[in-house]
């Protein structure tokens, strides 16, 4: 008992301690709560102006502070006011994405109230464009428009760079604040790089704002761009040669759980409930997953995603990643194979007769040097029996230097599942 006593006379002593340290040494809300409207500033922008809330309405008056020197001051009435700092006393403010601290403070009733808030320089051009598209006949628009919330351009120019050649004008199209310029692709543009720079200008400043084009045949999926749940992505060829429903699972639902057919695009994020353990993708939020039949005496699993057709050149490869969620019920098996279309030839990649599949992410990655030449399409099966869901993601065709020219960066995890069932 005389433990516990002092324990609880200990911890009162230190919370008393924080309470008073708190009070003396640190002013924030002491009193009166400050809101600052906006935490941004444009490089098109002669002042930082923001607008002001305080809690109080006793409060006449807000001072702002870099570091300890005072750089503005504004009248406070009814609780609110405006702030504008001239651009001179933001000197830190250079290049986009540098940052300053400023202090606002306020004298309330119960004392000095503060708050300090981080001012960021940004971008006030949007881009919208593709990054990546295939090379074909085909006109494109990359579009700009300037944020509502910025002074406006006197004047704006574009200009467009291939590869590494030097940048030529592009008249664009609209207005200075919301315009485009309309982009030719063809097929003899494979593997070009276009950089696209928009430069705005005003008498108080310029921004550059850019956009990178990559024209490339696209050899990569990692199935961000479709939306979640569907059950044709083209231009994968997805065939259900089982016809049996799927099981349904007991940690989570999605849409169409339990229907029959082939691949579905999982997203991780959107089932219910949502981000549960085990399912994350190897990269992104999505991934192609295949359900497990409800095998129908000794049939199970018999479903294919075919890839479009690949000119095949010496040195290439291809690569995947699969998983199995469980091994609870025995590991899924994976089937990839070759078709050659022209002459429905298959060959197996995998071991005969399937690769089980261990419940991390892993990577498969075969060598296609034999097809040097040949117009290929890529077989992914899923043959398991009775078993619980296969994943595959980050599918891609590699050239002879194991490198892509259509890909993205994402972020990867994994964890271990546990307690899944399966439902009929």
């Amino acid at each position: 008992m005389k433990k516990i006593l002092l324990f609880a006379i200990s911890i009162f002593a230190l919370a008393f301690v924080f309470i008073a340290c708190e009070e003396t040494e640190d002013p924030f809300y002491t009193g009166v709560t400050i809101h600052v409207d906006k935490l941004h500033y444009y490089p098109l922008d002669a002042n930082y102006q923001t607008n002001v809330e305080v809690s109080s309405f006793d409060v006449t008056t807000l001072k702002i502070y870099k570091a300890s020197n005072e750089i503005g001051t504004t009248s406070i009435s009814n609780g609110k006011g405006q702030v504008s700092i001239p651009k001179a006393s933001l000197n830190e403010l250079v290049k986009i994405g540098d940052k300053v601290t400023l202090n606002f403070q306020v004298d309330g009733p119960d004392g000095l109230a503060s708050r300090n808030r981080v001012i960021t320089l940004n971008d006030p051009v949007v881009i919208t464009a593709l990054r990546n598209i295939e090379p074909k006949d085909t006109t494109i628009k990359v579009e700009f428009k300037v944020k509502d919330d910025c002074t406006a351009p006197t004047s704006v120019t574009v200009t467009r760079a291939r590869n590494s050649e030097d940048p030529v004008a592009v008249t664009p199209e609209g207005s200075m604040t919301d315009g485009w310029v309309d982009v030719l692709i063809n097929p003899g543009m494979n593997k070009d790089t276009l950089t696209f720079a928009i430069t705005s200008s005003n008498a108080n400043g310029t921004v550059v704002s850019t956009h990178t084009l990559i024209i490339a045949e696209q050899r990569l999926w990692d199935f961000e761009e479709y939306d979640s749940f569907v059950t044709e992505f083209a231009p994968w060829t997805l065939v259900d040669n089982d016809k049996l429903p799927t099981y349904t699972f007991s940690d989570l639902s999605y849409p169409g759980t339990g229907s029959a057919g082939s691949w579905t695009i999982f997203d991780f994020e959107a089932t219910d409930p949502e981000e549960v353990a085990g399912w994350e993708a190897h990269s992104g939020t999505k991934y192609a997953m295949c359900a497990n039949a409800i095998p129908d005496i000794g049939q199970g699993n018999d479903d294919w995603m075919i890839s479009k057709p690949f000119a095949i050149a010496a040195g290439y490869s291809v690569s995947l990643y699969a998983k199995s969620i469980t091994d609870a019920y025995g590991l899924e098996r994976l089937v990839v194979k070759v078709l050659e279309p022209d002459t429905k030839t298959e060959t197996l990649l995998t071991p005969d007769p399937y690769q089980e599949v261990p419940t991390d992410w892993t990577n498969y990655t075969f060598d296609l040097s034999a097809f040097d030449g040949k117009t290929v399409q890529i077989m992914i099966g899923c043959v398991s029996y009775d078993a619980f869901a296969l994943f595959v993601d980050d599918f891609e065709i590699l050239d002879g230097e194991g490198k892509s020219f259509y890909s993205n960066n994402f972020n990867t995890s994994s964890s271990t599942p546990v307690g899944l069932k399966k439902f009929k």
